[in-house]
């Protein structure tokens, strides 16, 4: 195994210089010292590091001894024990966290210590891999450490363009810039992948090297946001068991002092470095800010700073990790988290419909805590719900159990939202007999059913099985391109789902919700429409991958596609189309407080007039 050993454990924190010192002044003296040194030095990464390596900073002019920090270490057993599985891994990071001098490190150590070792680096272009008088350039580094080590220990070390070679050892170190062809013809221990969010080509490079290296390093912030090669590693599912380095600003000791955490919850905030001692002037940052990636809330004075300094999507981008806050986004948060604060609240009800499969029609309603449905209204029986002209919309998907099939009914009377349902492991045939059997627990005083649209692409088991239920009525295919001649196209049942469409759909519910016309009762759908933004084409989901808890209400999905958000964006879209009934005032006045007799008395009264209409 490389790097078992713990010798870096000996090396004092308090006075390191003074230690370096003694150990290169006896190493010159005494060989069987160095011997011994070098021994370590090839057992131990970080021991070498923390004795010998010497890095610079030319934002502060300054260069000194590289000795790592406590997320540094894990961060370089992480590489070598990727190298040692012979396992790809990605490296998500803030920027000035020393990543890129720190995976240059391990490269170099490799090549000192250890036989025939090939090392590969990658970047987006010639002169950031190789560039004499360019101090960000990769092998400028390189040979920054190497000029700093004692000759003893590197031996002679042939430098060329883009490559070095190690006589000693028989390993080399080899540059390329970012091409079509790049990595294709040579063959590598370990390929480092540097700024791997800004490769234009990123799936290309990522499928050209396979056969180049089988462990590779992709290092990288979101530059883009959302859709490069790079973001897919970090929250497709299908690299979910891929090996992992995540480095924070919150993890550098001086950046994290006086690290705090804002809770949106209570408006309060928690102090999370005990020691530090506040100005008597310092006013926290009371905003769910950041509001996304691996430590939202997470802030500090100097965190603080940044933010006052610098443009949002350079934080999101450079310190958050934040992909989505990198991207352009389609909702604004700020407008997100009034609505959330508004008219979010929890369900009045949680848990399952038990329904006829074949008949699409519903048998009774089931409390379960982690149920997939929400109501945020009360049934009136066993399986109805209060009578209201109602609107729906469904996402569907495979029920394989990578996202979720949704149902979302508004009431279009209010422009509230009464019903979601959430879940992942259910067929598209049997969704359908379930969406008819939800849609029937609810009629207006006329009897008639919520109107319905699905999108039309992939509808085809939704159609057929919605005509054999005889469930209706339900949304027919329109020219949606042909602006304000909206026509009926042969009664095709379903939206038009096409870029354009779905940029129309979403940008219509988008009005409904900032106008407060649509009034979405669910935080989690509020939540997942940040993860939205605008593309080059239109308007699509970047969302996270990222399990709920045990216990914890869920759907089952395995990564999530933004499936509410566009049932939501159906049903608006039907409400729309039926008519928003009543003002938003008057939903006020409707409100029935059961607390008082009074109360008590009108629902009574409610519930007997809906039982006429059911009748």
């Amino acid at each position: 195994m490389l790097s078992p050993a713990t010798h870096y454990q000996l090396i004092p924190r308090e006075n390191t210089a003074h230690w370096r010192r003694r150990v290169i002044r006896r190493c010159r003296k005494d060989k069987l010292f160095r011997a011994g040194i070098m021994r370590m030095c090839k057992e131990d990464c970080i021991f070498w590091i923390n004795t010998f390596a010497i890095q610079t900073n030319p934002k502060k002019r300054l260069k000194g001894p590289f000795v790592c920090w406590g997320f540094q270490i894990e961060a370089v057993r992480a590489i070598l024990g990727a190298v040692d599985a012979q396992e790809d891994i990605r490296w998500q990071k803030s920027r000035e966290m020393g990543a890129s001098w720190l995976a240059l490190l391990v490269l170099v150590w490799l090549c000192l210590f250890h036989w025939n070792v090939k090392g590969y680096a990658l970047s987006r272009d010639e002169d950031a891999v190789d560039k004499v008088d360019e101090s960000d350039s990769l092998f400028w580094k390189v040979n920054f450490i190497h000029e700093h080590l004692p000759r003893w220990m590197t031996g002679e070390i042939r430098k060329r363009k883009l490559s070095f070679f190690y006589v000693r050892t028989g390993s080399s170190l080899t540059g390329e810039a970012n091409v079509p062809a790049s990595g294709v013809g040579g063959r590598a221990t370990i390929m480092l992948v540097d700024e791997f969010g800004q490769f234009k080509n990123g799936h290309e490079t990522y499928s050209m090297t396979s056969d180049t290296a089988d462990c590779r390093l992709f290092v990288g912030t979101h530059k883009d946001g959302p859709g490069s090669m790079f973001y897919s590693l970090c929250f497709d599912e299908k690299y979910a068991e891929m090996r992992e380095v995540l480095t924070h600003w919150s993890q550098h000791p001086s950046k994290r002092k006086g690290l705090y955490r804002y809770d949106d919850s209570t408006n309060t905030v928690e102090i999370l470095d005990k020691q530090f001692v506040y100005a008597p002037d310092f006013k926290f940052v009371m905003q769910p800010k950041p509001e996304s990636g691996p430590f939202p809330c997470i802030r500090s004075p100097w965190y603080d700073k940044q933010c006052r300094r610098r443009e949002q999507r350079d934080i999101a981008m450079n310190l958050d990790i934040d992909p989505r806050g990198a991207a352009d986004k389609f909702f604004d948060s700020f407008k997100i988290s009034v609505l959330k604060t508004k008219w979010t609240r929890d369900p009045s009800w949680v848990g399952k419909l038990i329904f006829d499969k074949e008949k699409g029609t519903p048998i009774r309603l089931v409390q379960d805590p982690v149920g997939p449905l929400s109501l945020w209204v009360l049934p009136t029986s066993e399986a109805k719900l209060p009578v209201m002209r109602a609107a729906a919309g469904m996402d569907v998907s495979a029920g394989t159990g990578a996202s979720s099939s949704t149902l979302c009914i508004y009431n279009a009377d209010t422009g509230e939202k009464v019903l979601e349902y959430a879940y992942a492991l259910i067929y598209p045939a049997e969704f359908a007999a379930f969406v008819a059997a939800a849609c029937r627990m609810i009629v207006d005083k006329d009897r008639v059913h919520p109107l319905l649209a699905w999108e039309i692409q992939g509808s085809q088991v939704i159609d057929k099985r919605m005509r054999e239920i005889g469930y209706g009525p339900y949304y027919l295919q329109r020219d949606e391109a042909a602006a304000g001649r909206p026509v009926n196209l042969r009664g095709k049942a379903g939206y038009n789902a096409s870029e354009p469409g779905i940029k129309a759909l979403m940008e219509r519910y988008r009005d409904g919700l900032f106008q407060e016309k649509c009034l979405n009762t669910s935080l989690k759908a509020l939540d997942d429409c940040l993860n939205f933004v605008y593309t080059a084409t239109g308007v699509e989901y970047r969302g996270s991958k990222k399990p709920k808890a045990v216990g914890e209400i869920g759907s089952g999905a395995k990564i999530h596609h933004g499936d509410i958000p566009r049932a939501d964006a159906l049903a608006w879209m039907m409400v729309e189309e039926i008519g928003l009934g009543r003002s938003i005032q008057k939903r006020e006045d409707d409100w029935i407080d059961t607390t008082t007799f009074e109360g008590r008395r009108k629902l009574a009264e409610k519930r007997e007039m809906e039982e006429l209409v059911w009748a």
